[in-house]
């Protein structure tokens, strides 16, 4: 921290599984607040940075089925209160779908998501929306509708592999293998194995296995299916090696 910039007065760490990542480190002194009814973040004028610490995680206390189901429906009832006032700003829509997605009220979910990438805020949010949406339309067994959310949600952040990796995984439950080995090709290429992921600058949710191994066993599999076993046999040992080297890594 002591070699940070001057203008960079907040720092975000990983949490112990590597899914999420929330501000854990502040440069004293400072003027910044935390703001929102629940899920609250953190704003102040100057800029804020990530500054990563590759061996550090924090862990959050637990909760049970029942504390985690009173949580998310006393957040739905905070947050459709707060976006009548608030409504243009996209971070209250995104946490109200993922309230609604974690109670299973999946249309509700959509509809907040959708919210969220029609206000076009910050791109990373905006595009994870769209795989959470994309995640809805899966549980309400609409294929089709949610792969255009992951390729809606490439057009606001190309990076994120997680929506290409979804996509592929979708074409080939759909047993379309040759569309599903493109968007495999295209998640790799994005990925943290052999792909430019590392170069990605990202501070919010992600899926670390999409980001690894996983677009290679959607890949793996549809090769197969179309009857190209060398190549499979080849993707087979790229899973294996990427999720090698993700365990490493975390």
């Amino acid at each position: 921290i002591e070699n940070a910039s001057p203008e960079v007065i907040s720092f975000h760490m990983l949490c112990g599984t590597g899914t999420y990542s929330k501000v854990r480190c502040l440069k004293l002194p400072c003027e910044m607040r935390y703001v929102g009814p629940t899920h609250e973040v953190i704003t102040s004028p100057p800029p804020q940075a990530r500054l990563d610490f590759p061996k550090a995680r924090f862990w959050e206390v637990p909760k049970t089925p029942d504390s985690l189901k009173n949580k998310f429906e006393r957040d739905v009832r905070i947050l459709t209160k707060h976006i009548k006032d608030n409504y243009r700003d996209p971070r209250w829509h995104y946490y109200l779908g993922d309230s609604h997605k974690n109670l299973c009220n999946y249309t509700e979910a959509i509809n907040s998501y959708e919210n969220c990438w029609k206000l076009a805020g910050w791109d990373e949010e905006s595009a994870w929306s769209m795989y959470q949406c994309a995640q809805c339309w899966i549980s309400l067994g609409k294929i089709d509708e949610a792969i255009e959310c992951c390729a809606r949600g490439m057009s606001r952040h190309p990076g994120i592999a997680e929506l290409s990796w979804l996509a592929g995984w979708c074409c080939y439950n759909k047993g379309d293998y040759q569309k599903a080995e493109y968007w495999s090709r295209l998640s790799i290429a994005a990925g943290n194995f052999v792909g430019f992921g590392a170069s990605v600058s990202r501070i919010g949710f992600r899926h670390p296995p999409a980001q690894w191994e996983g677009p290679f066993d959607v890949l793996a599999w549809s090769l197969r299916g179309m009857g190209r076993h060398d190549e499979a046999l080849i993707a087979f040992q790229n899973n294996l090696e990427a999720q090698i080297m993700r365990n490493s890594k975390t």
